[in-house]
């Protein structure tokens, strides 16, 4: 819940340790961000972006996770979708 770009130090002192990296993307650019990696994005201008969330075999119990604690009612939609499709992690 911490404002990136204008943070309350009281509240999240912690903040104060960060060191973010900062990148300029260019048309045509990639930029790939690990999982796990908290990011945040400001647009200078407008444009198209195009997002992908990657799950395989390393990670699926993360997003797994994060699927159950952000929609909680649909736990046992969420785990028959991901225990019908775990073949194709493999």
């Amino acid at each position: 819940m911490v404002n990136p770009y204008s943070p309350d130090i009281e509240l999240f002192p912690l903040y104060k340790q960060t060191h973010p990296l900062v990148c300029i993307q260019e048309p045509g650019d990639i930029v790939y961000t690990p999982s796990g990696w908290w990011h945040t994005v400001i647009n200078l201008e407008a444009g198209v972006s195009l997002t992908e969330n990657f799950v395989n075999l390393s990670n699926y119990k993360y997003v797994l996770e994060d699927l159950i604690k952000a929609r909680p009612k649909s736990y046992n939609s969420i785990l028959k979708l991901v225990n019908h499709n775990l073949n194709d992690l493999k």
